[in-house]
């Protein structure tokens, strides 16, 4: 992280570097133990249609499987793993450090024991046009309409697994996406990890990276805000039909207030979609959640009667209390902070 960066539209309050040893410890233990630890490049895909790739998808023998597929203006990478329940899983990356990557790079499959339904890992296709790129939030680059284009397609994947519910996604820059395609589907659910919800309220270096690779003919970074829909308060203050679960770390301070904070505002009273946990899980700054703890919420989405709040919120209860009597203890983050510190000395 870098000292003295202003936030573009948010102009004084810079990305502050993590001043305690201990502190540093806990964000690498989190990081490891989250998302961005299972980013996955594989070289294997089959270049297809969209129609065709639509067609294979049908196949009740379908495993696993990458695609590339060809829209208009460009492809998408897409890995697919077909359940044996009728739902399914839509998963974007965050951030990724193409110096250690190789693209396409994905968020690794969900342990098929937490979910029986099918798995859909996307990555950013924007990503390849560049190594300097880190996030480009799914929101495509010119001549390639990305955010008009994937809805329907995706769309089109629920029908051909039979997915009778959908629940997307993302950590981070990824949850933007997870958030963006989930409020264009109706009836679906995001569970959203420490997520972006404004790119405008971001760090003005990858803005900047981002319009010189993706939009080259734009001449200024505010010019970009009024090209792409990346402004997810303003999405949302219109309303929304879909389900969103949103966590956040309690001590990623900048994404509390630039992007936790204006998300809540902006919907006003519409509050009887939304579940929000704001939480301390061990990690400072912008850490990834726990798995076991982003895991319950999506199969809690996923086997609720209903995406309402409160059946999800019954589901939850009850996972928790599965796991417990299965074994999986639900440790105290004073247990975590105990058992690193005794294991780093």
């Amino acid at each position: 992280m870098e000292m003295g960066e202003d936030v573009v539209g948010a102009a004084g309050f810079a990305e502050q570097d993590v001043v305690v040893t201990m502190s540093i410890s806990f964000a690498k233990i989190e990081l490891s133990a989250g998302l961005r630890n299972i980013l996955r490049s594989t070289h294997s895909a089959v270049v297809v249609s969209e129609a065709e790739f639509v067609d294979r998808l049908y196949d009740p023998g379908l495993q696993s499987k990458e695609f590339k597929v060809q829209l208009r203006g460009g492809e998408i990478a897409m890995n697919v793993r077909r359940g044996t329940q009728p739902s399914l899983v839509v998963a974007f990356q965050g951030a990724v450090d193409q110096a250690k990557w190789k693209m396409p790079s994905y968020v690794g499959f969900v342990t098929a024991g937490s979910v029986r339904g099918s798995q859909l890992m996307i990555a950013d296709p924007s990503l390849e046009r560049s190594p300097a790129l880190a996030t480009s939030w799914y929101l495509g680059h010119s001549g390639f309409d990305l955010p008009k284009l994937l809805p329907p397609l995706l769309d089109n994947i629920v029908s051909a697994l039979g997915a009778s519910r959908t629940v997307f996604l993302g950590y981070s820059a990824g949850d933007f996406a997870a958030l963006y395609y989930s409020w264009r589907m109706p009836g679906s659910v995001a569970v959203a990890l420490n997520p972006q919800t404004n790119i405008a309220r971001y760090y003005r270096r990858h803005m900047e990276v981002y319009r010189g690779v993706c939009w080259p003919d734009l001449t200024s970074v505010e010019s970009l805000f009024s090209t792409v829909e990346g402004d997810l308060t303003t999405l949302y203050s219109k309303g929304f039909s879909n389900t969103v679960i949103y966590l956040q770390n309690s001590m990623d301070l900048f994404h509390l207030k630039e992007h936790f904070a204006p998300f809540l505002t902006s919907i006003g009273k519409n509050l009887d979609r939304l579940i929000t946990k704001v939480d301390f899980w061990g990690g400072f700054g912008h850490a990834s959640i726990p798995k076991n703890e982003w895991i319950r919420w999506i199969a809690a989405s996923l086997v609720a009667p209903t995406t309402s709040i409160n059946d999800i919120l019954v589901e939850y209860q009850r996972e928790m209390e599965v796991r417990s009597t299965s074994g999986e203890i639900s440790r105290g983050v004073d247990f975590e902070i105990a058992k690193r510190l005794s294991s780093s000395g």
